[in-house]
């Protein structure tokens, strides 16, 4: 698409227009950057896991629960 301006107010319609397209840029950019940290932080069974797994060996859960939770997560 191609938009000319011709006037005396044509440099403040160039303005005003390359100010929206980089506020659009910028949301647009912010919201792919939303979308890869919400599947970044979306948990790893595994990583879940191994997690349970110091906790156990620490003795914080016991045996008991480390398997019903490595159950779940493994979906067994």
């Amino acid at each position: 698409m191609c938009v000319l301006f011709a006037g005396k107010k044509a440099q403040d319609a160039y303005s005003k227009l390359y100010e929206r397209y980089s506020n659009y840029k910028t949301r647009e950019n912010n919201q792919m950057q939303d979308e890869e940290n919400t599947i970044k932080n979306q948990n790893d069974p595994y990583d879940e896991l191994k997690k349970i797994k110091e906790l156990l060996d620490m003795g914080i859960i016991a045996q008991e629960e480390f398997d019903t939770k490595k159950k779940e997560l493994l979906n067994l």
